[in-house]
């Protein structure tokens, strides 16, 4: 079993080898090559970002998301994880410009769509999030987190009777969703 699995392993040795010579004589192969590479430094590069910011160093994982991006800087979610470490941060225009970004290279990216109407909520600009919660819920309309924050949002607009409604669907959505039913009390309390 172990002769058979080296034999493999050498075939699989010489299928590369072969395939190496054929990149070096192929121009639109050794591009296609090098892109490669580059994805695979830069996925490395992310997971460590990821790993980082897991570990709440942020200024390392931003470094790490940096990197990443300095070498291919078309995957969205890169972008979204750096926008979550700025905020985290307090650096809300930052998180809102990678957010911006992440919405530019994938414009269904819900998540995205929720966390930049966090930052423009933590920057006051209650409207604009409203806008973004909006958007995130009709991308992904059983997102309890969107309806919730967008309640939140109304809530600080005094615009009580839709806060009430979002957190009752936040609710129905996610009936453990603890948060949702103390702002709901607090809401209808204010109500009166």
């Amino acid at each position: 079993d172990s002769k058979k699995m080296a034999e493999d392993a050498m075939r699989e040795v010489d299928r590369v080898k072969n395939e190496l010579k054929l990149v070096k004589t192929d121009p639109k192969k050794q591009g296609a090559y090098a892109d490669a590479i580059n994805d695979l430094i830069a996925a490395d590069l992310f997971d460590r970002g990821v790993a980082f910011q897991e570990a709440r160093d942020l200024k390392n994982a931003i470094d790490a998301y940096n990197s990443s991006i300095k070498i291919s800087p078309r995957y969205a979610v890169t972008y979204y994880n750096r926008g979550a470490a700025y905020y985290e941060l307090g650096n809300q225009r930052q998180a809102i410009k990678d957010y911006d970004k992440a919405i530019e290279l994938s414009p269904q990216f819900e998540s995205a769509y929720n966390n930049r109407g966090l930052a423009y909520g933590s920057l006051g600009n209650e409207q604009q999030a409203i806008k973004d919660y909006d958007k995130a819920i009709e991308l992904s309309p059983l997102n309890a987190k969107a309806y919730y924050n967008r309640g939140n949002a109304c809530g600080k607009l005094g615009n009580l009777r839709q806060a009430i409604k979002d957190y009752d669907k936040a609710i129905e959505l996610n009936p453990q969703y603890e948060n949702a039913y103390i702002k709901r009390g607090s809401t209808y309390y204010l109500l009166g």
